[in-house]
């Protein structure tokens, strides 16, 4: 009967840790992603790129939806940045193709910035958990012995090796 009660106390422990987890990531990656979009348009706007294209890349940007972003995200695919077909869109092509290599290493740039704004998403989640794994930890190291425990007697030396064979 004890093993059934522990089994179910920590069925109900994972899924209930797993859920707060879930919770924590996704209510942390909305504001993630605002802050990378932020950070990706200062990192456009110092770009050496002309101030056309600067700003067609920011309006296509900024004029996508922040619910593709995190259905990308929790999709598991990268972002995708393919900022020469977005300023051939708002810009023209003509200047899309003059700044191909450039857009292309723009583009690997702000990969990075929104990969790393899911990771921090991801470092909160870890956080709680570590938060919630020392809470469970701390009162086990503090609880007494249970009389029918095994352990040294008193006066008798801890058991080695060499005792057990």
């Amino acid at each position: 009967m004890g093993a059934g009660v522990f089994n179910t106390a920590r069925q109900v422990g994972f899924t209930v840790g797993l859920a707060v987890l879930v919770a924590v990531f996704v209510g942390a990656l909305p504001s993630r992603l605002a802050e990378a979009q932020e950070q990706a348009a200062t990192v456009i706007q110092q770009s050496d790129l002309p101030a056309p294209a600067k700003q067609g890349i920011i309006e296509g940007m900024l004029s996508a939806p922040a619910e593709q972003a995190g259905q990308a995200v929790r999709s598991g695919r990268a972002q995708e940045f393919d900022l020469y077909d977005r300023l051939k869109q708002t810009a023209g092509p003509e200047l899309a193709d003059s700044l191909r290599p450039a857009l292309d290493e723009l583009s690997q740039e702000l990969r990075y910035v929104f990969a790393r704004s899911t990771a921090d998403a991801f470092g909160r989640s870890f956080l709680v958990a570590a938060i919630i794994l020392w809470v469970g930890i701390l009162p086990a190291l503090f609880l007494p012995r249970a009389a029918g425990a095994p352990g040294p007697g008193p006066g008798k030396p801890p058991a080695t090796a060499g005792d057990m064979a």
